[in-house]
């Protein structure tokens, strides 16, 4: 699904999402967090190389979220959220960039107001 050389940049996150391990442990932390995680795309347009996807994504907060001792403790909530993603895929058609917008996450985790 990524490239070896995947990157990702989340303007909620500190750091960019580098390669397919990290990538992959991403995801783990979210399925951590959220263990009955549901993601649904619901729409996707391509053009050449680059990629545009609105995302559908629901679960229950009942796990940690991070890595300790900064894990965020779990409050219960179940949280529905859209997000936007754009990338690149390469030759192959895998994922080489990404870039990712999801707004509200913070407050309808009950970690805002």
């Amino acid at each position: 699904m990524v490239a070896p050389n995947f990157s990702m940049n989340d303007p909620d996150s500190p750091e960019p999402i580098r390669g397919r391990e990290a990538y992959r442990k991403l995801w783990e932390t979210l399925f951590t967090a959220f263990p009955d995680l549901r993601v649904r795309i619901l729409n996707l347009v391509t053009e050449g190389d680059e990629l545009a996807a609105e995302v559908m994504a629901s679960g229950t907060f009942n796990g940690p979220l991070g890595n300790p001792p900064n894990a965020i403790p779990p409050t219960g909530r179940r949280v529905e959220l859209r997000w936007a993603a754009f990338g690149r895929v390469n030759a192959k058609g895998l994922i080489s960039e990404g870039r990712v917008y999801s707004p509200g996450i913070i407050q309808q985790l009950g970690l805002k107001d």
